[in-house]
């Protein structure tokens, strides 16, 4: 356990969002602002010094997190507010800053765009015996060993024999 170098903001949407979203073509979509923000995104960010150091780096990277906001609710794009600059994202989400993140996990940090290395630094780390049977003590674990499997065997199906 440890405190990592980074901070950390959760993203949790305001009305406008809510009014995006119930604007969405899913008539089955009954949700309430309360639901919506139960679940919240949290992003890592670099350390900042001040709230003007915040402020200045959300507002570079405002446009990317509005825009992954709204792709976990519909991947079409032409449904997306054209303008997602800072003024506009403030008025649909309210940021919560912590400057403080701490790591309680042993394991290494994986990011979901890169799990192969991951698994490969993990097994690595603590040989494959372990980690394997770490890994099989969740339901997430014994999902993501599958994925694991099933991406070994397509790589085998696809390589000529020897």
């Amino acid at each position: 356990m440890g405190v990592i170098n980074r901070g950390a903001i959760v993203i949790k949407p305001r009305q406008p969002f809510l009014d995006w979203l119930r604007a969405l073509p899913d008539p089955d979509l009954t949700i309430t602002l309360e639901q919506v923000r139960e679940d919240s995104s949290l992003y890592l960010l670099p350390d900042w010094d001040s709230h003007e150091g915040l402020q200045r780096f959300l507002t570079q990277c405002c446009a990317d997190i509005f825009e992954q906001e709204l792709a976990a609710w519909s991947k079409d794009a032409s449904t997306f507010p054209e303008n997602r600059a800072w003024p506009v994202f403030r008025d649909w989400f309210d940021v919560e800053a912590h400057s403080m993140v701490v790591n309680l996990m042993d394991g290494p940090l994986i990011d979901d765009e890169d799990e192969d290395k991951g698994a490969q630094a993990e097994l690595a780390a603590e040989g494959w015996k372990e980690a394997l049977a770490r890994r099989m003590q969740s339901d997430s674990g014994r999902a993501a060993v599958l994925q694991d499997a099933e991406a070994v065997l397509r790589e085998l199906v696809g390589k000529p024999r020897r």
